[in-house]
């Protein structure tokens, strides 16, 4: 594009001195109004194609991130990486600041080098550790900048989060009641870790009970191939009336409530059956990555249920299939009950970003009785 507006100028140029030589023979006023005129249009296409050659040049300069999710950790160093993408060489600097309701918190500039279309940047940064239950938005806007002139800039929207998700909450986490059937043993790492209250159990037939209260929580990476009456029972538990969160299971598979004779008690038809995929994340929480966790490289690591009929019955089955499901929800209204089959690997990925511990948060919240203090 360039190339043929050099030569279209040069074209130009060639048109308005040979108007100037060879003008025809007229009265001598007339001739240099003519000459005049040819050399101001000349003038005026210079301009017009130097502001297309310069438009040109900066149109094709492209800052992507390279990390997708927004959730950050205060008090911690962020190290955050772009690709800046140009069509020729280039030689200026990259710029960025971040800002906070209208303040300026940090800023800084390096040198930029593109030779071969495409060079990645890195920039560091480290803000003040936040209060509990305080969560910042800030704002990260990057620039590449040539000479003096800005040639492409990009605002990209973070949120800043304290490393407790639970914070000053003890009173209400002890109300929920937890019991937690953990065989594996990462969960109740993890709750000892965040001072979490839970009692632990190993025994099936307490988990059934409907007399026992508060949540009941089955551990990452349980398998329910292994566990074989585990799956019925916690569809038991939650048609009686308990609160059931299961998290993550290895393997296996459950009865998708309401759609076989499942053995479950008078009135245990469930009153809501949902399926949902990462968008449900943002419903919990519009804050939290539904899109791309940290360290993940740009993805949500989930178990996910493909439902599959079998056995005259239709089954969830952990699966690893693309059209596969990370959420199944399951209500019953007349017990009070409901059963989170939740997919997404909360306890596995704790320390990638705020995002994971945030949504056990939300769905501890998510699953508390009505009357709860939330």
């Amino acid at each position: 594009m360039r190339q043929a507006l050099q030569v279209l100028l040069i074209t130009l140029c060639s048109v308005a001195a040979t108007s100037a030589v060879g003008a025809e023979p007229a009265p001598r006023r007339w001739a240099a109004i003519w000459i005049r005129g040819r050399m101001l249009l000349a003038r005026v296409a210079i301009v017009a194609i130097c502001f297309a050659c310069s438009t040109t040049a900066t149109a094709d300069i492209i800052v992507r991130p390279v990390e997708h999710h927004t959730n950050e950790f205060g008090g911690r160093e962020i190290s955050r990486g772009f690709r800046v993408e140009s069509d020729q060489p280039l030689v200026g600097r990259f710029v960025w600041s971040l800002s906070a309701q209208d303040r300026t918190l940090a800023r800084g500039e390096q040198e930029l080098r593109v030779t071969e279309q495409a060079a990645d940047v890195t920039i560091k940064f480290r803000l003040n550790a936040l209060r509990d239950e305080v969560v910042l938005p800030i704002t990260l806007t990057v620039a590449v900048v040539v000479e003096q002139d800005e040639v492409s800039r990009q605002e990209l929207r973070l949120w800043l989060f304290p490393d407790d998700p639970f914070g000053p909450r003890d009173e209400w986490l002890r109300s929920l009641d937890i019991t937690l059937f953990d065989p594996v043993e990462n969960t109740s790492q993890r709750f000892d870790d965040s001072h979490l209250p839970y009692r632990s159990t190993h025994n099936l037939a307490a988990i059934h009970d409907p007399e026992q209260p508060g949540i009941l929580v089955i551990g990452e990476g349980v398998s329910l191939r292994k566990h074989r009456s585990l799956a019925e029972t916690v569809l038991q538990a939650a048609a009686s009336g308990r609160r059931v969160l299961l998290l993550a299971p290895a393997d296996g598979s459950l009865t998708v409530p309401g759609t076989a004779r499942d053995g479950l008690p008078d009135g245990g038809a469930p009153g809501e059956l949902r399926f949902a995929r990462q968008h449900i994340i943002s419903e919990l929480d519009k804050r939290l990555d539904a899109l791309a966790w940290q360290g993940t490289n740009n993805a949500v690591p989930a178990s996910k249920f493909l439902i599959e009929s079998r056995h005259n019955r239709v089954e969830a089955t952990v699966s690893d299939e693309s059209r596969a499901w990370p959420w199944l929800e399951v209500r019953y209204p007349e017990s009070g009950g409901a059963l989170v089959l939740c997919g997404f690997r909360v306890i596995e990925h704790w320390n990638s970003g705020p995002t994971p511990r945030f949504l056990l948060l939300r769905l501890l919240e998510h699953l508390s009785p009505p009357a709860s203090d939330n």
